[in-house]
């Protein structure tokens, strides 16, 4: 048996050439054109994976969204919209969807993000996560698993928010892999994991991206929005290149932190969050705070714990191993 999908979406040509892409990578896909017709091929039939458009001629996408997910549980769901915006992800994310892509769809990266939510078809190997995501068995490798294990099971025991973690290690080294495996095996594998590269939007969206705004807050700001902290409330915030974080926001970042309270711009009051805060960083930070470009409390309050994940020249014993990894990805 192949894996199913079911692209809703109006648009007939781009449905069509959804399914014929998807069939070419072994999937069964279907079409739906409306909210209506999704439910009922739903019902007919489970599906693996949603591909869910936002605007349909007799729905809402968001608000068909827990629809969706009563009527078939066990799909994954990405939404596709052309009206992309950090507030409709972040709607879609609470409503369920399992991903969000904009249009227009790059076909390599919507590959991508498929295979990593429904990575396997019957009688296939599954794409390790968690911990066994990172591949390696040199010594520092396993050390580094090691204390992820640990972290995880103090958290577990403690039954609370785990302290925030700086992830360190060079670029490309796998900081991510880090982050996703404290998400994905520890308490709060159940809620959202969200992330922020600090690096990709100008300092002042990334304002606006973390904390969200009120409507009428500053000039555009026609609606009131949620930003990235409020999204990951019960799951994991993970803050990537927190080195190129802004000056003026390492203060309100502190004051998270400190008081766990998110304040949106242009609000008056704020309102309490749980979430978990992981950050990480290819820069140095101790000499990024000895040159005045970080704050020391800062600093100190995300290094509660670091780990630091070793690049591959520190442990060559790895190297065939993974090459050998990555052939088997790419041959199947």
């Amino acid at each position: 048996m192949s894996r199913s999908a079911l692209i809703v979406d109006d648009e007939r040509s781009l449905a069509r050439n959804l399914a014929a892409f998807l069939g070419r990578a072994g999937w069964t896909a279907r079409t739906a054109e409306t909210g209506r017709a999704a439910l009922r091929e739903l019902g007919e039939a489970p599906a693996d994976l949603v591909l869910l458009d936002l605007r349909l001629p007799d729905a809402d996408g968001i608000e068909l969204l827990p629809q969706i997910r009563a009527a078939a549980p066990r799909a994954r769901v990405i939404v596709i919209t052309a009206y992309a915006s950090v507030a409709t992800a972040v709607a879609a994310m609470r409503a369920g969807a399992d991903d969000y892509i904009a249009k227009p769809l790059s076909l390599k990266e919507l590959a991508a993000r498929v295979e990593r939510l429904v990575p396997e078809a019957p009688g296939s190997a599954e794409r390790p996560r968690g911990l066994a995501a990172i591949l390696g068995e040199a010594p520092a490798v396993r050390a580094l698993k090691a204390r992820i294990a640990r972290l995880i099971d103090a958290e577990r025991a403690a039954g609370a928010t785990g302290p925030p973690v700086l992830i360190t290690g060079e670029t490309g080294v796998g900081k991510e892999l880090v982050a996703r495996a404290l998400h994905e095996e520890g308490p709060r594998a159940g809620g959202p994991f969200v992330e922020l590269n600090c690096t990709a939007l100008p300092a002042s969206l990334v304002e606006s991206e973390l904390f969200g705004h009120e409507k009428g807050a500053f000039t555009d700001a026609r609606e009131s929005r949620p930003g990235l902290v409020e999204a990951a409330d019960g799951g994991t915030l993970f803050l990537d290149e927190i080195g190129d974080l802004d000056p003026a926001l390492q203060a309100k970042l502190l004051k998270l932190l400190e008081d766990r309270t998110v304040r949106r711009i242009g609000a008056t009051t704020g309102r309490t969050v749980d979430v978990r805060f992981v950050a990480a960083t290819h820069q140095p930070l101790e000499r990024r705070v000895a040159e005045g470009r970080f704050r020391s409390d800062l600093f100190f309050r995300l290094r509660v714990v670091e780990l630091r994940v070793p690049p591959l020249r520190e442990r060559r014993e790895d190297i065939l191993p993974l090459a050998r990894a990555f052939l088997a990805e790419a041959a199947a």
